[in-house]
C-alpha cells in the first residue's frame, strides 16, 4: 500500500473565466452602457443598455462605423473620443452627453473611453462605458434654479448676503456687498463688514455682534453703513448660526437696504412736526387775536403783545413803538427797557437812526437777526456806526432779534421789537406766523387808537356841557360825584335831586337829564344834598 502525500489541490469552478459566454453575460446584465471599438473605430461589441439608448439593434452596429448608424451628433462624440484614446493611449470622459431616447424624452450620459491592451500590450481596442446621469444632472438643475431664484430674489430685496467662520471671521467673498461698500478683496477678508460700519455705531454694532456669537442666537441690528460714494446708507442685518451635530459651522448674513424707508419716516416725520408745530402757531395766533379783540386802548394792546412774546415766541424781551409822523420818529410805549445799538436814549427813536424797529418801518417789511453776526452785516450795511455797534454787541445779552412793522392798509402805525438772549432760529413757517400777529396788532393798534382818539372827543364834549361848580342854595351844603355808565367809555348823563327843608320852605321837587347819549348804559352825573334839617 502506498500513501498518498500530495498536497490538495482547491477545487476548480467548472466556469471558464475566459469564456465569451460569461463575458457576454456580465454585458447583459451590467446597468451601464458598454461598447467596444477596434483601432479603426468600428463597433465590434455593444450590449443591450447600449442598444436601447442609442434605438439601434445590436445586429445592425456590429462592424460598423459610428456615423454609419448612429444619430450624427453621438456619433461625431464617440469617433472623436475613439481617436483622442487611440492616439494618446489614455482614457478619454465626456462627463455631459445628450441621446434621445425612443420614447423622445432626452437622456443625459456620461461616457468614459479606455484603452484595452493585448498581450504584447498593444492597443487592440477602445473600451466606452456610460453612465445615465439624468437624475443626477435633473437634480443638479433644480438646485442650479433654486440658486438662481434666490440670487434673484436676494437682489430685488436689495439684500447682501455673506458669511462667516464660527468665531465671525470672515472667509469667503461677498461681491454684492463689496460693490456697495467699494472694499477691495484683501481689505474685506482682513478687516471685514465691521470696518464699513458709521463710526458712531461701530462699537455697539460690534458688542452685539458678539454677544450673538456668544449666545449663538439670531443676530438683528441696524446701522449705516459707508458706500463707495463715502456716503452713508441705513442697513437692517439679519445673521442666523448654521448648526450641525450641536456645534456651529458658520454663520450667513443678509443685509438689506432700508435707506428709503428710513428716509421716508424721517419725512414722515417732519411732516407731522411741522403739522403739529402749524397747529400751535395757528392756536396761538388765534389766541392773540382773542385778547387783542378784546384790548379796547393802546395799553392794553401792548400788555397784550408783550404776553405774546413771552409765550408764544419765549422772547425774553419786547417792545412796542408808534410812529409820530410830524416828527419822523417812534415812540415808545411799553417801558421793559429796549437795548439798541442805535446810541439813542429816552423814549425817542428817529427813524434817521438804524435799529431793527425803524428798518422795519422804514422798509415796510420784517427784519430778522438771528445772530450778532447777521445784526451786526444789516446794521453796518444800513450806516451804522461800527463803534457804537461794536459796545452794543460786547455788553449786551441779547443774541436774536426781530423787527415787525405795524401796518394798516399800507400805512405804518410803528413797529414791534422782540429779543432772545440766545440766537434763534426764524424758519420760513415762523416769519409767516411773526408777519400774521403783526398784521392783528396793527389793526388792534389802530383801532385802540381810535377808540381812545373818540373818547377823549366824547369826554370833552361832556365836561363841556357839564357845569363847573354847584349852585349855592341857602339851607342846602351839595356835593358832586361823577359815575360813568361802563367801565370802558367816560361818557353819560346828570341828574340833580332837591327836596324841601323844613326850616327853609323849600319846596321838593326832583329832575334828571341826560346829557350825552351812547350805545353802552349811560355814565351819569349825581348831585346830592345834605338838609339843614329834618325832611317833611
Amino acid at each position: 500500500m502506498s500513501a498518498e502525500t500530495s498536497v490538495p489541490r482547491p477545487r476548480e469552478s467548472d466556469v471558464d473565466i475566459s469564456d465569451s459566454v460569461l463575458f457576454q453575460g456580465m454585458l447583459s446584465e451590467a446597468e451601464f452602457a458598454f461598447a467596444f471599438f477596434d483601432g479603426e473605430g468600428r463597433i465590434k461589441r455593444v450590449n443591450d443598455v447600449f442598444s436601447d439608448v442609442v434605438n439601434v439593434p445590436a445586429e445592425r452596429m456590429i462592424g460598423s462605423l459610428p456615423a454609419e448608424v448612429l444619430a450624427a451628433d453621438l456619433s461625431q462624440i464617440i469617433a472623436h473620443a475613439v481617436q483622442a484614446v487611440a492616439e494618446s493611449d489614455a482614457p478619454v470622459t465626456e462627463s455631459r452627453v445628450r441621446v434621445r431616447s425612443a420614447e423622445g424624452d432626452t437622456r443625459h450620459w456620461s461616457l468614459s473611453f479606455s484603452p484595452v491592451h493585448n498581450e504584447a500590450g498593444e492597443l487592440g481596442a477602445v473600451a466606452l462605458i456610460g453612465q445615465d446621469i439624468t437624475e443626477g444632472r435633473q437634480t443638479e438643475e433644480a438646485l442650479r434654479r433654486s440658486e438662481e431664484r434666490y440670487r434673484s430674489l436676494v437682489e430685488a430685496q436689495s439684500q447682501l448676503v455673506w458669511i462667516t467662520s464660527p468665531t465671525g471671521a470672515v472667509v469667503e467673498d461677498a461681491p454684492q456687498w463689496r460693490a456697495i461698500t467699494g472694499q477691495g478683496l484683501e481689505e474685506y477678508l482682513a478687516s471685514g463688514w465691521l470696518e464699513v460700519v458709521h463710526p458712531e455705531e461701530r462699537q455697539q454694532t460690534e458688542e452685539a455682534w458678539k454677544e450673538a456669537l456668544r449666545g449663538r442666537t439670531m443676530f438683528e441690528w441696524n446701522y449705516r453703513v459707508r458706500t463707495r460714494a463715502s456716503g452713508f446708507r441705513h442697513f437692517e442685518v439679519r445673521a442666523v448660526p448654521i448648526i450641525r451635530h450641536g456645534r456651529v459651522v458658520e454663520w450667513v448674513g443678509a443685509n438689506t437696504d432700508v435707506t428709503p424707508q428710513r428716509e421716508a419716516e424721517e419725512m414722515r416725520g417732519r411732516l407731522t412736526d411741522q403739522l403739529g408745530a402749524a397747529a400751535l402757531r395757528t392756536a396761538r395766533l388765534q389766541g392773540a387775536t382773542a385778547q387783542l379783540a378784546e384790548a379796547l386802548t393802546v395799553e392794553q394792546v401792548v400788555q397784550v403783545i408783550i404776553d405774546v412774546g413771552r409765550t408764544a415766541l419765549a422772547a425774553d424781551r419786547s417792545a412796542v413803538a408808534l410812529l409820530d409822523p410830524d416828527r419822523a420818529a417812534l415812540k415808545l410805549i411799553n417801558g421793559e427797557g429796549i437795548l439798541e445799538a442805535s446810541g439813542v436814549t429816552g423814549d425817542e427813536i428817529p427813524l434817521s437812526h438804524s435799529n431793527v424797529m425803524t428798518m422795519a418801518v422804514n422798509s415796510r417789511r420784517p427784519v430778522f437777526a438771528e445772530s450778532p453776526e447777521s445784526l451786526k452785516a444789516q446794521l453796518l450795511e444800513a450806516g451804522d456806526d461800527e463803534e457804537v455797534l461794536a459796545n452794543f454787541l460786547t455788553h449786551g445779552d441779547e443774541r436774536a432779534w426781530v423787527g415787525l412793522p405795524l401796518l394798516a392798509a399800507g400805512r405804518a402805525l410803528g413797529a414791534l421789537r422782540f429779543s432772545f438772549t440766545r440766537p434763534q432760529k426764524i424758519s420760513q413757517e415762523d416769519g409767516v406766523f411773526l408777519e400774521a400777529l403783526a398784521g392783528q396788532c396793527a389793526l388792534a393798534v389802530e383801532r385802540a387808537t381810535l377808540f381812545e382818539r373818540e373818547h377823549r372827543t366824547a369826554e370833552t364834549l361832556q365836561r363841556s356841557l357839564l357845569p363847573d361848580r354847584l349852585p349855592v342854595v341857602k339851607g342846602l351844603v351839595l356835593a358832586q360825584r361823577f359815575r360813568s355808565g361802563s367801565r370802558h367809555v367816560q361818557v353819560g348823563g346828570v341828574t340833580g335831586t332837591t327836596r324841601s327843608c323844613c326850616r327853609t320852605g323849600v319846596s321838593r321837587r326832583s329832575s334828571a337829564t341826560s346829557w350825552a347819549r351812547a350805545s353802552r348804559p349811560p355814565r351819569a352825573w349825581a348831585a346830592s344834598a345834605t338838609p339843614c334839617g329834618r325832611w317833611r
